[in-house]
């Protein structure tokens, strides 16, 4: 199945949404040193989000790589520390486009909880009947509509039906908001919303965002880091919100620096590189850098694991699960790490082995993959 998306990008984590209350949450929060959230009904530990792209090479242009060609995965996982109790594996569905009140249905029906993940973006822009039968939606520990324009007038209330149940919007490749966007989106009540820009903000548009009413968090996938000539628009977006940035190369000492300048946490996602000893350095001296992505098609090394010291891991693997043996060399390698998580980002189901395989380890494990209409569960 094939929808848009960008692919590379580490997107936020924040306050999770009431509607879940899955009793193995509960159960791992306890042995948790993550940062918590607390929901109306307790602490939970909820997602990271990241989006990825397909082809590594190909330049980031706001004018392709946004809107055409390939696959926005929004990845949840759950951080938890090395000794957490092994626990059911969660997912995420992502689903092109709004659903059907009939597959609404279906999926309503399947037992448990999971995340969902809603493509509404360009042709498939949501109108208001759509977007309302989404409040018929059961089992969904996390809901998120991806759009490619900010809310109009004409669904505003339907927005306003969605938020109030904890749905979350994320708006993708429409520059930050103005003035009159802001307005509408405070109508509408979110109380999250994921902004992804193609570029850091000026001073004008950084400080806009202060009007929000709702948790915010700024996603860049320019796939370059700020520079000092972007300090002053960083700066004046609100420090309360986390700058989440992905590229496929490490920081340098000048990126260190300017990170260091800011009031804001960082959360890095780097793909398909891992980092020398000095690129580690720089990570480590990094102030307010929460946590690490590191997305891979191979299985790095204990050795090369172990570079990364105490910083927080989170391992994203394309289109496979890793051997038994890779699992070990990551428990092993990131011993001294708080927390760690495992990412599946593959479409294909998990057979029994591998499903079985992945419930032992002692740390959060989250398998993202797409469903076509009428699909259902696949297990």
């Amino acid at each position: 199945m094939k929808g848009v998306s960008i692919h590379g990008l580490l997107v936020n984590m924040q306050a999770p949404s009431p509607l879940a209350e899955g009793s193995f949450w509960q159960a791992a929060v306890a042995f948790s040193l993550w940062l918590c959230w607390r929901s109306s009904k307790g602490v939970q530990p909820f997602s990271l989000f990241c989006l990825r792209r397909e082809k590594k090479q190909q330049a980031f242009a706001p004018e392709t790589s946004l809107l055409q060609g390939t696959r926005l995965l929004v990845l949840f996982a759950a951080l938890h520390s090395s000794v957490a109790l092994a626990q059911p594996i969660h997912e995420t569905f992502i689903f092109s486009g709004l659903p059907q009140e009939d597959q609404i249905d279906e999926w309503s029906a399947l037992p448990g909880t999971r995340a969902y993940i809603f493509q509404a973006m360009g042709r498939l822009d949501p109108d208001s009947i759509s977007l309302r039968a989404l409040d018929r939606l059961r089992g969904a520990d996390r809901i998120q509509v991806e759009v490619s324009r900010y809310p109009g007038e004409d669904t505003l209330e339907a927005w306003r039906l969605l938020a109030s149940h904890g749905v979350e919007l994320v708006v993708i490749g429409s520059g930050l908001p103005t003035d009159d966007e802001i307005r509408r989106l405070n109508e509408g009540h979110f109380t999250r919303l994921i902004l992804v820009s193609t570029a850091y903000p000026g001073p004008e548009e950084g400080k806009r965002l202060e009007q929000l009413n709702a948790e915010v968090s700024l996603s860049f996938p320019t796939r370059v880091y700020p520079r000092f000539m972007d300090k002053d628009g960083l700066l004046a977006v609100p420090a309360q919100i986390p700058l989440l940035i992905a590229t496929d190369y490490w920081p340098s000492y000048t990126h260190m620096d300017l990170f260091n300048l800011l009031p804001h946490a960082v959360r890095l996602r780097v793909a398909d590189l891992l980092p020398h000893e000095e690129d580690v350095q720089y990570l480590l001296n990094i102030k307010r850098l929460r946590d690490v992505d590191l997305t891979t098609d191979f299985d790095p090394t204990p050795e090369e694991w172990r570079r990364l010291g105490s910083l927080r891991t989170q391992w994203t693997v394309k289109n496979r699960v890793p051997s038994e043996s890779s699992l070990s060399d990551f428990k092993q390698g990131r011993a001294l790490a708080p927390t760690l998580s495992l990412i599946i980002d593959q479409d294909q189901p998990l057979d029994a082995s591998d499903r079985a395989m992945l419930e032992r380890q002692p740390f959060a494990v989250e398998w993202i993959h797409s469903v076509a209409r009428s699909e259902g569960y696949r297990r």
